[in-house]
Parts: C-alpha cells; structure tokens; sequence
C-alpha cells in the first residue's frame, strides 16, 4: 500500500462530501425548475435529462468514495504514522544515559536563566543554537564550569535548534 498522508485523505474526503452536497442540491433544484416545455411529457422529459446530469455527478461521485475505501481511516493513518517514530524504542532505548544529560542540563540551565522558577525553555533567552553547539562540540569530551558535560550542552542545543525548525516548517 502506498503511503498517504493523513491531510491529502482529508482533502479527499471533503471534496467527495462537497461533491455530493452540491449534487443533491442540484437534484433539488433541477426537480423544481420551470422548464420551458408546455405540456407535462415535455417537463417530465426536461427534468428526466436535468436527473440524468446530476446522476452522472453522483457516479463521479460514488467512484471517488470508493477509492476512499481504500484508504485507511484516521484513526489507522496515525497509527502509523506513530509507528514511524518509535519514541520509546528508537531513541529513549537507545540513549538513556545521554537522555538522562540533557535533562540534567535543562534543569541546570534553568536554575542559572530561571532561578526559582518552574523548569521551562525561555526562548527569549538564546536563539544562537547553531554557534553555542559548536562551541559545545569544541570543547566535547570536557565538563564546563557549572558540572555539566560539554556534550550534554551541544546535544541540548542540537535539539533546540531542531525543534525551531521543525516548529518553523509547520507555519
């Protein structure tokens, strides 16, 4: 099965619905319109070709809910969706020691950026992940001043920067 992403699904759906709104209105209208024709047989013949029109809208239609039924639902598209990234098993698993760092140097950061307060990121705080990462990187291998590995800072700042990005993309 090809992969499909959870939006394009959604557009699809909303244009099937849309779709056969618009038909059943039409149905409505096309059913209740005065047609040109005199006599009965005739308006019947006009509004049998008026349906004729709309039914082949419905077809369109119906072919597109069809091909909806082959995709999975909601529910199913984030589930796999979340199966492409195993949080547990493919990084806390992995990493937890490191992990366990960074969130050592979140709370040590905090204390000197934030003292007495709740831990929290204040993103107005530093915006020059890039430049403090590589800095971190030069000095890997050591411990700065404050107890906490020059590594741990950089992995900090890796993820920082990775997460501005990623919340950049979404707008």
């Amino acid at each position: 099965m090809e992969k499909i992403e959870y939006d394009d699904m959604m557009e699809h759906k909303e244009w099937v619905k849309r779709m056969v709104r618009e038909s059943a209105s039409k149905i409505a209208v096309d059913t209740t319109a005065q047609s040109p024709a005199e006599s009965d047989v005739a308006k019947q013949t006009y509004i049998c070709g008026k349906a004729e029109g709309v039914i082949d809208r419905y077809r369109v239609a119906l072919d597109k809910l069809n091909e909806i039924e082959d995709y999975p639902d909601c529910a199913e598209v984030l589930k796999m969706q979340r199966k492409e990234r195993p949080i547990a098993s493919g990084v806390l698993d992995y990493f937890p020691d490191a992990l366990a760092a960074v969130a050592y140097c979140s709370h040590i950061g905090n204390e000197q950026h934030n003292p007495g307060e709740t831990l929290h990121w204040d993103r107005d705080k530093s915006k020059d992940h890039a430049d403090c990462m590589i800095r971190h990187y030069m000095d890997r291998g050591t411990v700065d001043n404050d107890g906490v590995l020059h590594s741990a800072k950089m992995a900090w700042r890796a993820l920082a920067l990775l997460q501005v990005e990623i919340e950049a993309s979404r707008k």
